[in-house]
């Protein structure tokens, strides 16, 4: 029966040591998204789109996250030596990066607001642990973060 009881005991333990790894709290992590170009048009030429930085930081070792972009409209861009056109949904490494957004052709002269959707996911297992959206608003031919 002692040995029963300590089986037992020893089988919580590991337990909660292996839930305790599965959890994950905002301290574990840092993400800032910082948007230096708070207006866009596409007659500017300095940038191919709507800047986002996306700032990271990991504290623990047994995570991997992952960040996901989704915009109801437009397209992401990449611009690393040439601009890339990533589509209104990318997945991303949780690392430090500058990702763009930029209406599409079709899209330039309707007036609706835009939402970016940044995802943050905890790969092990599926779980979305920090969602965010911008709001990007069409005025006077610009595309404003509200």
């Amino acid at each position: 029966m002692k040995k029963l009881i300590w089986f037992i005991v020893i089988l919580l333990i590991l337990s909660g040591c292996m839930s305790a790894g599965n959890d994950i709290t905002n301290e574990d992590y840092s993400l800032m998204i910082e948007m230096p170009v708070k207006e866009y048009s596409p007659i500017m030429s300095s940038v191919p789109g709507m800047p986002f930085e996306i700032r990271t930081n990991l504290m623990r070792d047994d995570i991997e996250l992952e960040l996901h972009f989704f915009c109801s409209s437009g397209t992401f861009l990449n611009w690393e030596g040439q601009i890339t056109d990533e589509g209104d949904a990318i997945y991303k490494d949780f690392t430090n990066q500058t990702i763009y957004w930029a209406p599409r052709i079709e899209d330039v002269l309707v007036e609706e607001d835009v939402e970016i959707h940044i995802d943050l996911l905890r790969v092990s297992d599926g779980t979305y642990v920090e969602s965010r959206v911008i709001v990007i608003k069409y005025e006077d031919g610009f595309y404003i973060v509200d």
